[in-house]
Parts: structure tokens; C-alpha cells; sequence
């Protein structure tokens, strides 16, 4: 009798225990998860935009920011006009702990061969809407100014109407600042 109720007491014991070091694994999966995509957009939180007059005032300017320690690639804006649609501005790459800043003056916006083309200086009501760009991983994230997902997640993008050409270079700037975590 004794045998049967220490068999007992030992079948229950391994079932709470069981049970327990279950609960146990399965936080410690979810902080692992939280904690690969805390670090996968470590970098994407640190690529931005806006855009703001020149220091003199006599023109805007737009910048696109890398905080990150690594340069992220393919950096495209979309550049939205009232009563005309998206365009995207290619920007290519930029550097680890820099922004390039480009003049609007020095930007051209082009609508398709029937079409003049129009610096963005011009038109009357403009914003960047967002960015898209590659980590250095190769992943693809998509910014707005209160959004930042992957792109493949992204979905209803705007359709885009033309392109906004660059006449001139930007200029690239340092940041002041730019750690690694």
C-alpha cells in the first residue's frame, strides 16, 4: 500500500514538474524571439528622413540619415506630390554614421515621356513619405514617419507615377555621433 501511494505521489510530482519546466521553455522561446527581433531592426531604427529649410533659409533641403555603424543599400524615398501621385528618388547606398542631404532645388521630377519634366522646388505641396532600404543583412524595411516593417509585410504601397532625378550629387555629412550596441 505504502509502495502504491509513494508511486502515486512520484507520478504526480513528474506531472507538475513536467508541466512547470514546459511554462519555463516556452517563455524563455518567446524572450529568445523578442529578443532576435529587438536585434534584427537594431539597425532599421536608426535609418530616418525629413526634410527642412537650408541653413541660410534660400532652399530645402531633404536628408537621409544612417545612425548605424554598418551602411544600409538601395535606399529609395517616395517623394508625394498633391494632385500628381508618388515618384521615387534613388539614393543608392549610404555610409555608416553619415546623411545625405540633398538641395529639393537640384531635384527633378519626371513624369513619363508626354510629360515636362519640373524641379520639386516648383511644385506647390510635396512630402517624403517614406523609405525603403537594406540592412546589412540584406533585409528589406520600409520607414514612414510613424511605420518601420520589413517590406515583404507592407501592403497597399502606392502606385508609382515617375522619378525624382538628382541634377546634382548630394552632399554626404558625418554624423556627430554613431555607436555600435
Amino acid at each position: 500500500m505504502v509502495g502504491a501511494v509513494a508511486a502515486i505521489g512520484s507520478v504526480a510530482f513528474t506531472g507538475v514538474a513536467t508541466y512547470y519546466s514546459a511554462v519555463i521553455a516556452e517563455q524563455q522561446l518567446k524572450q529568445a524571439q523578442e529578443d532576435n527581433e529587438l536585434k534584427e531592426r537594431e539597425q532599421a531604427t536608426r535609418v530616418g528622413f525629413w526634410d527642412q529649410p537650408s541653413p541660410d533659409g534660400r532652399y530645402r533641403e531633404i536628408h537621409l540619415a544612417n545612425g548605424s555603424p554598418d551602411p544600409v543599400n538601395g535606399l529609395e524615398a517616395m517623394v508625394f506630390l498633391r494632385h500628381e501621385g508618388s515618384y521615387t528618388l534613388y539614393v543608392g547606398s549610404v555610409p555608416p554614421c553619415s546623411e545625405t542631404v540633398l538641395r529639393v532645388d537640384d531635384l527633378l521630377i519626371e513624369r513619363g515621356e508626354d510629360r515636362k519634366p519640373f524641379r520639386l522646388a516648383q511644385a506647390d505641396e510635396w512630402h517624403v513619405a517614406s523609405v525603403e532600404f537594406a540592412d546589412s543583412a540584406g533585409q528589406s524595411w520600409l520607414r514612414t514617419t510613424s511605420f518601420l516593417g520589413k517590406k515583404e509585410t507592407v501592403r497597399d504601397l502606392p502606385d508609382v507615377v515617375g522619378q525624382v532625378s538628382p541634377t546634382q550629387n548630394g552632399t554626404l555629412v558625418a554624423l556627430g555621433t554613431c555607436a555600435a550596441s
